[in-house]
């Protein structure tokens, strides 16, 4: 193996290192598979010299039964030469990427195309998630960046193949396909981002839903409700998911960020339900003017600031209790003629509950709202008697007032 020398930054004296001379140290210190773990992490440190060679088999997980040394063996330790990652070395979701010889590396000492862990190329732009090194990134590889992202490997057994990038993405646990194209993820059941104990990990080595989601142009279903320590937030491209109609992320208790404005791009979008979670900030009034939207479930989170006026003209259900919203009800809100059930209690909203609420001929039920609001009763019962056969949760107060079919308003 060549020695190569160079002039350390930070001392006068020359820096002298290779390959098996740092193995050879390794080896004394600690036994074949930590020494494969430390000398993986301790390329950051080796990438300050420019070594060439070939890396010695014993660290390339000749045994290992970790998938990141199965499937890329000495790729996971350096990058091998002609090719470069910003790691340096292959990570388990994305490969050391080709990098074309040009005169001006060739013309140092020594070339670049003779280097190992090559962090960078001028000549090609590195594509997280390419585990091939083409360039491009496939379907296939987006849902193993979700994978790794959420800590797949204890997912459960049924997501076995998830890791077998042999394993066409139509074939795979929760998947669904038409016409060879990914239309439907459903993970309700996978173990999102638990331990083999069934355990919470750290943000850490648990950090979300990847934003390349936004490439899988042809979903429409996205099901993931109830993964309680999936961590993260939403990211804003999936407001590329123009054929998204189901959007389903509640009960993720771990949950953060805010609500992408983005996510008013989503034109076919018919069903969003982001309860009991940790989002923050205003709604996006974006969402209000959907002309596709049916179900809007927001209960139980951290959102601040106004109530958008509502426009969207078949909203069913708006629910949007237990938040720290503020203001007052938009009157905006007697355009929602098919409204069926709203939720907004548990808030900090002043004034009145508009009158207009009455052109909501389709209403059954409003949820419990604070007792802070200044409650006119004689409004308010000539406005609902528009639609006296439908049964209402009011405050207290109310109870015991008839409507005609019922024997009395539901508290």
């Amino acid at each position: 193996m060549e020695r190569y020398q160079r002039p350390c930054s930070t001392l006068t004296r020359t820096c002298d290192l290779t390959l098996p001379t740092i193995c050879k140290r390794l080896r004394f210190i600690i036994d074949r598979r930590i020494a494969l773990q430390c000398y993986a992490n301790s390329s950051p440190f080796i990438r300050l010299y420019r070594i060439t060679g070939t890396i010695p088999a014993m660290f390339c997980g000749e045994d290992s039964y970790t998938m990141l040394y199965q499937e890329f063996g000495c790729d996971a330790v350096l990058c091998p030469p002609g090719t470069f990652s910003p790691h340096g070395h292959a990570t388990l979701h994305s490969a050391c990427r080709k990098c074309p010889i040009t005169e001006a590396g060739e013309s140092s000492t020594p070339p670049l195309s003779q280097i190992l862990g090559r962090t960078s190329c001028d000549t090609s732009d590195f594509i997280i998630g390419d585990l091939n090194g083409d360039g491009i990134l496939s379907p296939r590889e987006i849902l193993r960046m979700l994978y790794i992202e959420t800590v797949g490997r204890f997912w459960g057994v049924d997501f076995l193949d998830w890791a077998d990038m042999k394993v066409h993405e139509c074939n795979l646990k929760g998947i669904t396909c038409v016409n060879e194209k990914i239309v439907k993820i459903d993970l309700m059941t996978a173990n999102m981002c638990m331990d083999g104990n069934r355990r919470p990990l750290p943000r850490s080595l648990c950090t979300g839903i990847p934003s390349e989601i936004g490439e899988l142009s042809e979903l429409e279903i996205i099901q993931l409700n109830r993964r309680q320590y999936l961590h993260g937030s939403i990211p804003t491209e999936i407001g590329k998911l123009t054929k998204l109609k189901w959007l389903d992320l509640s009960g993720c208790m771990s949950l953060t960020g805010t609500l992408p404005t983005e996510m008013g791009l989503l034109t076919s979008l018919r069903f969003l339900k982001i309860a009991h979670s940790q989002i923050k900030g205003t709604i996006p009034a974006e969402l209000f003017v959907s002309c596709t939207l049916e179900i809007l479930h927001l209960t139980n989170n951290k959102f601040t600031g106004q109530l958008p006026p509502p426009l969207s003209p078949w909203l069913k259900e708006l629910m949007v209790a237990r938040n720290r919203l503020t203001g007052t009800i938009p009157t905006e809100i007697g355009f929602l003629t098919v409204l069926e059930n709203f939720e907004a209690y548990h808030n900090e909203f002043s004034g009145s509950i508009p009158k207009e609420i009455g052109d909501c001929t389709a209403l059954k039920r409003i949820g419990k709202f604070p007792v802070g609001f200044e409650f006119i009763k004689s409004i308010i019962l000539s406005s609902l008697m528009v639609c006296c056969c439908c049964c209402f949760r009011l405050l207290q107060i109310f109870s015991t007032t008839t409507c005609p079919g019922r024997s009395q308003l539901l508290y």
